[in-house]
């Protein structure tokens, strides 16, 4: 009772801090937008309230509750309990409530009196929580009960009692969520008419802590895959997984292109059209895991909440679009781009190729379900497509990451680029052509090739600068947000050398093998020792114990498993790995019986490096965003 009532509640408040902000702002009526403010606070206070009573149900095991029946039982862990709370569609879209009420909270209580960016930002967080509150209290109810108390609940999903799953769909939603609040201010500032970048800046940290989380989110969800669906990849293209990498590919865009309108005054349309275009997005990456109009290992059941989402959608973009319209006198830009080949040009080429990528993922994931409504047979669009068309446009990307830094603004000049790349471009050609010799394949071998030449340029964009300096510590922590950038960087040429690369792995299948036989892949050989049985709070596992040797020594060991679920009668591949910083050994158990076992065991070059490259540019942008904090 106590749940359903806070979120109808909640409702109420979302409705009147809507109402309330746009007429505040229309009869520039202060007391009536201090009632707004006041309101939107409260919805945040009766959100967490909810979050914590279904928490509390869920260790409670109220199987009265459907949503608590549907994905917990008593024997599941504590742990995995409480994040069952988003696990299924009402806890994750009540979960998605909250942090938009404690964000929009944060803006509020950082605001100061006359702060007319963030008055008129106010109706779009009211109208975004109304309409989340609306779905709480309709078509997805956390709280819905049964008529009677089933005995036991159905349990949590297997695939979701995996560490990484802790933690991937709250940074994810903190990602999605976050971009509301950029958005937010972006249409605040055209509503006040502002023609300043002061919207920018705090636009900027808003973002850069969004991107963070979806970035986190984006490598958890990458390493759930690779240690837990039992296929030896980390990506497949999958719906779920397009949805998080087309916000992510335009707030990089943003993040881009914000630097060109403070430094010089270009691009005032395209940053407030980004933004809303990420915004949308995240809604959509939404829409997309809930509705269940497509189908993914991600998703959930089909729903009729698709209807909802789409309402929205279509609501919010057409408001966007009729505010930029009335508003566009503001985004017009008094200088333009000198010349392509200039830091301005390559910062433009490197938005349109981010958007391009951005575009060729939304059409490859859509592409089933137009041709489903259009003709009526769903045209399916794999991994292929997405590849042969991605990667020439990731390779493009890569190589402006590099030219970016070495040119200058406005114009660069022949000697300038003689004297910038003949280093960078010497060295990456040293390092990449004795290794393209021995690979054979195009894409990693220019993948090597611009991985050295980013990595040189950031290098050296480093070490000039601060060779001129008196003291290059203080000149490097004043400047974190350049530094920072170039860490980013760095992190991104490593991380694409390991995506390159990793296809080329090796793969072995070795079927009803007995203990102490071995079979033998990449000059490595596999003994089977045996096998073993465990047993945990509510699963059944089997194990296979390989031991890895290397002329003759035992170098490591691997138990690839299968376990059991009786409360769901699933199972689950548990893959054993053993990474290595050049290659890892990737094993999978197919069957087993008490006499012989079947594995398949892959090795991967540079997987280590995704993993590597990934952290780097987290601690890159962590760096740059201490640099720059506004309310």
């Amino acid at each position: 009772m106590i749940g359903s009532f806070v979120l109808n509640l909640s409702f109420f408040f979302s409705l009147f801090a809507s109402v309330t902000t746009v007429l505040a702002l229309k009869l520039k009526e202060e007391r009536l937008l201090e009632s707004g403010r006041r309101a939107l606070l409260s919805t945040f206070i009766l959100s967490t309230i909810a979050c914590f009573r279904l928490a509390y149900a869920f260790l409670r095991d109220e199987f009265s509750i459907k949503y608590v029946a549907s994905h917990s039982s008593s024997d599941l862990p504590t742990l995995y309990k409480i994040t069952a709370l988003w696990a299924g569609q009402e806890g994750s879209l009540l979960f998605w409530f909250w942090l938009l009420t404690l964000l929009s909270a944060v803006l509020i209580l950082r605001w100061r009196r006359g702060d007319d960016i963030v008055d008129r930002s106010l109706p779009v967080l009211a109208f975004t929580q109304l309409f989340f509150s609306l779905l709480l209290i309709l078509p997805s109810r956390p709280f819905e009960r049964f008529p009677f108390i089933p005995e036991e609940g159905r349990g949590l999903n297997p695939l979701l009692q995996n560490p990484n799953m802790i933690f991937h769909p709250p940074a994810l939603y903190v990602g999605y969520v976050g971009f509301t609040i950029p958005f937010a201010l972006g249409i605040g500032a055209l509503l006040a008419d502002r023609r300043d970048t002061e919207w920018l800046k705090r636009c900027r940290v808003w973002t850069m802590i969004s991107w963070i989380f979806l970035t986190i989110g984006i490598i958890l969800g990458m390493k759930w895959a690779y240690v837990e669906l039992g296929w030896g990849g980390y990506w497949a293209w999958d719906p779920v997984e397009n949805a998080s990498l087309m916000p992510w590919l335009t707030a990089t865009a943003f993040l881009h292109s914000i630097m060109m309108q403070e430094r010089r005054d270009l691009l005032k349309f395209w940053n407030i059209l980004l933004i809303a275009i990420t915004f949308e997005l995240s809604i959509f990456g939404t829409f997309l895991t809930r509705s269940g109009v497509i189908g993914s290992v991600h998703s959930f059941v089909e729903s009729s909440i698709g209807y909802y989402f789409l309402a929205f959608i279509a609501l919010s973009s057409v408001s966007t679009i009729v505010i930029i319209y009335l508003r566009r006198e503001l985004l017009q830009s008094q200088k333009g781009i000198d010349t392509v080949f200039s830091r301005e040009g390559v910062f433009l080429l490197n938005n349109l190729v981010l958007c391009a990528l951005c575009f060729a993922t939304f059409l490859g994931t859509m592409l089933p379900l137009f041709s489903e409504l259009l003709t009526g047979k769903k045209v399916v669009v794999g991994p292929a497509f997405f590849n042969r068309v991605n990667t020439p446009l990731a390779v493009l990307l890569l190589l402006l990451t590099g030219i970016c830094p070495l040119i200058s603004w406005r114009r660069t000049s022949i000697s300038n680029f003689r004297r910038n790349f003949l280093i960078p471009i010497s060295l990456s050609a040293i390092i990449a052509i004795p290794l393209g010799l021995k690979l054979k394949s195009l894409y990693p071998i220019l993948g090597i090739f611009l991985g050295t030449f980013v990595l040189v340029s950031m290098i050296s964009e480093f070490y000039r600068p601060l060779r001129r300096s008196s003291n290059p510590l203080r000149s490097f922590l004043r400047n974190r947000r350049r530094y920072g950038g170039y860490i980013v960087h760095i992190g991104v040429a490593i991380m694409f050398v390991g995506l390159v690369s990793s296809p080329l792995k090796m793969e072995k299948t070795a079927r009803d093998i007995k203990p102490g036989d071995s079979f033998n892949l990449g000059g490595y050989t596999f003994k089977f020792d045996g096998i073993s049985l465990d047993r945990g709070k509510n699963f059944e596992m089997v194990s296979g114990r390989l031991r890895v040797m290397r002329e003759g020594k035992t170098v490591g060991r691997l138990s690839p498993a299968n376990a059991f679920y009786p409360r769901t009668g699933e199972v689950t591949a548990e893959v054993d790995i053993r990474s290595g910083f050049l290659s890892d050994i990737y094993a999978i158990l197919l069957d087993a019986s008490e006499d012989k076992a079947s594995f398949k065991v892959y090795i991967t070059p540079l997987v280590s490096w995704i993993w590597m490259g990934c952290w780097v540019m987290l601690a890159g942008s962590l760096f740059a965003l201490l640099q720059g904090r506004s309310p």
